[in-house]
């Protein structure tokens, strides 16, 4: 038997820019003998690799939603979206067999929240603005005496001992490598194109 695949390389990065984005990208290439058919051929099989790859970042977007703290708003899992970057070129047909693609797994600021990076990595301790814990501490304590009260309250522990990290995207890129989902979306791909091409 012929080794359809080989060549696979995908590589996850996780950037946290500033403290308004966070993204991880995801990029493949792979070499295959199937994309080294005909041209009809060739497309179909573009395709499928296509198909594979964006379902591979929908299943990334939702480890990492999974391990997101669900806020007052829901702002911040609301914010993380997948980006699909199709950079290869069009397929030409009896190429070398060469696939990249790219995309990623984002929350940044025109998504609807602005604090994505400082929930990832938590934060050292200081005196966050009241105006920031309003909601929060409405919905999650009840408050006996006053929300001033409450706020200050949540402000010190904040100025002590900083914010935790909760690393969303960290623990949802080890899940995703973990369950090899990019590899088996490939494979299946693989193995559909094959089966459709040689009918």
């Amino acid at each position: 038997m012929i080794r359809v695949l080989r060549g696979v390389q995908n590589i996850l990065h996780i950037k946290v820019g500033g403290d308004r984005m966070s993204e991880m990208n995801v990029s493949m290439k792979m070499k295959s003998m199937l994309l080294t058919r005909p041209i009809s051929a060739v497309n179909t099989i573009r395709l499928k690799y296509i198909t594979a790859f964006k379902g591979s970042l929908e299943a990334l977007q939702e480890k990492v939603k999974a391990e997101t703290p669900v806020g007052v708003s829901g702002k911040l899992m609301q914010s993380i979206r997948v980006e699909f970057i199709d950079r290869a070129p069009a397929p030409s047909g009896l190429g070398d067999g060469t696939m990249i693609l790219n995309g990623a797994v984002a929350s940044r600021d025109e998504y609807g929240c602005s604090y994505a990076a400082a929930v990832e990595l938590g934060s050292l301790p200081h005196w966050p603005p009241s105006r920031s814990l309003v909601g929060w501490v409405g919905q999650r304590l009840e408050f006996p005496r006053g929300i001033e009260s409450a706020l200050f309250l949540v402000g010190r522990h904040i100025s002590k001992h900083g914010t935790k990290a909760p690393h969303m995207f960290e623990i949802g890129k080890q899940k995703f490598e973990n369950e090899n989902i990019l590899g088996n979306k490939i494979e299946a791909a693989t193995n559909l194109a094959v089966t459709e091409i040689t009918r």
